[in-house]
């Protein structure tokens, strides 16, 4: 995946954000345990179930939630069977609206038809702030 499409993915769903290091309270290894658990909970369950259960409070409304449950599913319609993740990239970036720092991670999917990307991102406390398949 070429750098520039890895910073149009990672720079547009957190408008407001500024690229840094990953902070200190984050671990890499946490962030890519925790967003391969989300994506493997997804595929078993939906994106609905699993965004309304670990998505922190205020962050999507109900209706965003079924939007990406819907895309989810068409995304993931006629790619066969998950085989691995093939890509992670975590960076850290700070949300200037909410004065936070944030762990996000670039995941790709690798499926027997295909791949998806899903961009994950996390707050200090490793509560899902950001979901967003591609």
């Amino acid at each position: 995946m070429s750098a520039l499409l890895l910073c149009i993915l990672l720079c547009i769903p957190l408008t407001g954000c500024n690229s840094t290091e990953l902070a200190k309270e984050f671990d890499e290894d946490t962030i890519i345990k925790t967003a391969q658990e989300i994506i493997n909970e997804v595929q078993l369950n939906g994106a609905e179930t699993v965004l309304k259960e670990r998505m922190r409070e205020g962050m999507m409304t109900d209706e965003q939630i079924g939007e990406m449950d819907q895309m989810v599913k068409d995304l993931t319609v006629g790619k066969g069977n998950f085989i691995a993740y093939t890509e992670k990239t975590v960076i850290g970036r700070h949300h200037e609206e909410l004065d936070e720092d944030m762990g996000v991670i670039l995941v790709t999917a690798s499926y027997e038809k295909g791949e998806i990307n899903y961009t994950i991102t996390f707050d200090t406390d490793m509560r899902l702030v950001g979901f967003y398949p591609k």
